[in-house]
């Protein structure tokens, strides 16, 4: 007896109005991204979201650099990559709004390590707090994660 695994290949194409530009994502990337996966899956409720080549058609607030930054970000699973993957020049706030306007949850809220934070009593002196060394890489997506979060 033999299993077979049914692959979907299927490819998505999406075509920035303001740059004219376009990015092609599959079904694991569409569905990090609730916005494009509702378009897609209502495709034949809205007459003008796609162009006569089948491509979807996004519109500003969508913008390429942002976009692009967005979707590393979320395939990395590392959010202080956000900052790294946008140009100096593009406008951080509006990549972040981007993130809220398609809806994506793939980034979480910061949280401490250690809940005995809270029980820390300083009347009896009792320490209940430990630390420990974190590195560069849990401090970046930590940063990042509380940026994305205000």
């Amino acid at each position: 007896m033999t299993d077979t695994l049914e692959v979907d290949n299927t490819r998505y194409t999406f075509r920035f109005t303001d740059s004219n530009q376009c990015i092609c994502l599959n079904k694991q990337q569409l569905d990090c991204v609730p916005y494009l996966s509702v378009l897609v899956s209502h495709k034949d409720n809205f007459l003008s979201n796609q162009n006569e080549t089948g491509e979807y058609l996004l519109h500003p607030p969508f913008h390429y650099t942002w976009f692009i930054a967005v979707q590393h970000s979320i395939s990395s699973e590392q959010p202080y990559t956000l900052f790294t993957e946008l140009p100096e020049h593009e406008n951080i706030l509006g990549a972040i709004q981007l993130i809220d306007y398609l809806g994506c949850t793939s980034f979480p809220l910061p949280l401490l390590k250690e809940t005995n934070l809270l029980f820390s009593n300083s009347a009896t002196d009792e320490r209940l707090v430990t630390y420990h060394r974190a590195n560069l890489v849990e401090t970046r997506n930590t940063t990042a994660e509380f940026v994305i979060a205000l």
